[in-house]
């Protein structure tokens, strides 16, 4: 349970660092270098594919995990 709320966190907190990192009105960091790689075929597949099929994976174990400490 501990592994997947750290794994939980840590995959949220590098969402939220490429988004505001990246070349959009609210870019909070990242001036420097930008992050346009998200911009571009395969790069994109990261946060469009990967990234929410990682978090789901997370959550559903966090979910059964629940269940079966409640039983």
């Amino acid at each position: 349970m501990a592994w997947n709320l750290v794994g939980l966190i840590l995959v949220l907190f590098i969402l939220f660092n490429g988004i505001l990192s990246s070349e959009l009105p609210f870019q909070q960091f990242g001036f420097e270098q930008p992050n346009r790689g998200i911009n571009y075929f395969p790069f994109v597949l990261l946060p469009a594919t990967v990234v929410p099929i990682v978090i789901w994976t997370h959550l559903s174990d966090i979910i059964k995990l629940k269940k079966e400490i409640n039983n």
